[in-house]
């Protein structure tokens, strides 16, 4: 949905830079937000279900995949929202400029879309693995504080703090973690 909603607001437009560097940095931050989820937690989830007993088995699928999954829809949701606007507001010169800032509204469903989507995969790993991930709570914790930092910012460097945000705590996981993931991709990724 983040990356629809990348084309969505420009697709009329003419080619601006501000476009180019909006799309990019949104891709980013789609694909930041995508490897949060399909790089080792979807594995570590799908393995969990598999061995729990069975008297249990639909508790931590109800639980997993029902209640943490909604924060994540929810924030895919809400970031790619943002996204439209931010495209938005790079796009149309004739309603805005590139210093502009995002409305608070729009500002919000970005960096909370981020923020949801971040606590959901928290959740989703301790319900599933029982696994507190620091890295994921930490980013959230930068991105709230973020928010009073950026509110005045133009649009297109609001994204890019989001997007430096996300994308970091990804990258500080797969290079912190690098051996365990590899082996959990190894090992899982066979069943």
């Amino acid at each position: 949905e983040s990356i629809v909603a990348i084309g969505v607001g420009v697709a009329q437009e003419a080619v601006s830079w501000a476009i180019v560097a909006g799309s990019v940095l949104g891709l980013i931050l789609s694909s930041a937000l995508w490897w949060a989820y399909f790089d080792v937690s979807a594995l570590l989830g799908e393995h969990a279900l598999t061995n729990e007993p069975a008297e249990t088995r639909a508790r931590l699928a109800r639980n997993a995949y029902s209640y943490a999954h909604l924060p994540l829809v929810l924030g895919i949701v809400l970031v790619a929202f943002g996204l439209e606007k931010v495209l938005e507001y790079v796009s149309d010169s004739s309603e805005h400029s590139l210093t502009d800032p995002l409305p608070v509204v729009a500002l919000a469903a970005l960096v909370g879309g981020a923020v949801i989507y971040l606590l959901g995969h928290v959740l989703f790993k301790w319900l599933t693995v029982h696994n507190l991930s620091v890295v994921r709570l930490a980013a959230a914790g930068v991105l709230l504080a973020a928010i009073p930092l950026i509110v005045g910012l133009p649009a297109l460097i609001q994204l890019g703090v989001v997007t430096l945000i996300v994308t970091c705590a990804v990258v500080v996981e797969s290079v912190v973690f690098a051996e365990s993931r590899r082996k959990v991709r190894a090992e899982l990724a066979k069943h």
